[in-house]
């Protein structure tokens, strides 16, 4: 049960102001990915083995892999569809005849997000063994994550200036999570809790302009930019000291997310005529558009993001 409501509603009799709320739920969905997961890691189907650098044998053969237990995914209990509340509220004003702004807040709160966790991880402090001898890495999927997001939105959009239409749109948002999707691990299985923090997607600001210039016949722009401020980071040690073959410990007091990674901005530019076969019949002419588009104009490196391993050179 998904119920949703939106409403709108002009308080006054010229009708140039607009006021939205609405609220609903929303449930995703895992795919097959994870269903073709189970199958095949059933132990017997496909085998995958994990070993520490001191359980790696000298002679290494099937013979002797088969000495060792095998990798297993399983759907952990009770777990469910991940479940989304968005709600809003905004103003919308129109400033002039073909030109509105809008102030907008997004509130989002996620339950129930999917996340892995080995559920035979080596036993602190020692990590010398795992609790079930006699299976490797149980990768349990369950639903156990939440997610929490909150969103203003500034958005200018029509006539920006005399033969000048388009939008711009700046975005303060905040992200929290603590689970990056199907197929992510906490770095302690033990304590999945202490992975709560800033979602591998949170930007603080984002600034959008697309806009389309007439200025002559031979004269027309469209222009396109892009500024948005850094994301987050995972810092971690290089070495997989818990000893659960992912090499995704972190130091000490360091919790998931605290490196601050690049920000990016793109500026693209694009020059364009129309040339009309039957100039009298307008918008109903066929017609050939010549276009020349410079992408990322200021040739600015834009990063996707940091290596955050400290071993990483």
């Amino acid at each position: 049960l998904a119920p949703r409501l939106a409403i709108a509603w002009a308080p006054f009799k010229a009708r140039k102001t607009v006021i939205r709320t609405g609220a609903g739920f929303f449930f995703d969905r895992s795919g097959p990915g994870p269903i073709f997961d189970i199958r095949r890691f059933d132990g017997v189907q496909l085998r995958r083995y994990v070993l520490s650098a001191a359980q790696i044998p000298p002679d290494l053969s099937d013979d002797t892999l088969l000495a060792f237990p095998t990798s297993v995914h399983r759907i952990g209990g009770g777990t469910e569809l991940p479940n989304t509340m968005q709600f809003s509220f905004g103003i919308e004003q129109q400033l002039a005849k073909n030109t509105t702004m809008a102030v907008s807040y997004v509130g989002t709160r996620a339950v129930q997000q999917f996340r892995s966790r080995d559920a035979n991880a080596p036993l602190p402090p020692q990590f010398a063994s795992r609790p079930d001898s006699t299976l490797n890495v149980l990768r349990e999927i369950e639903s156990a994550g939440r997610m929490e997001s909150n969103r203003l939105e500034i958005t200018l959009r029509g006539n920006l200036a005399p033969r000048v239409t388009g939008m711009a749109q700046y975005v303060f948002s905040r992200t929290l999570a603590d689970t990056n999707g199907l197929n992510w691990f906490p770095a302690n299985s033990f304590a999945p809790e202490g992975e709560w923090g800033r979602a591998d997607s949170d930007r603080r600001h984002k600034l959008n302009f697309l806009a389309t210039a007439s200025l002559h016949r031979w004269a027309n722009f469209g222009a396109s930019l892009s500024l948005l401020s850094a994301i987050p980071f995972n810092v971690t040690t290089g070495r997989d000291d818990n000893r659960d073959g992912m090499a995704i410990d972190r130091p000490a007091g360091t919790t998931r997310n605290t490196g601050l990674g690049p920000g990016s901005a793109v500026i693209d530019l694009r020059w364009f005529r129309d040339f009309r076969f039957l100039p009298e019949k307008k918008d109903k002419s066929p017609s050939l558009t010549l276009s020349v588009d410079a992408f990322n104009l200021l040739n600015r490196v834009n990063y996707a993001n940091y290596v955050g391993s400290l071993t990483s050179p």
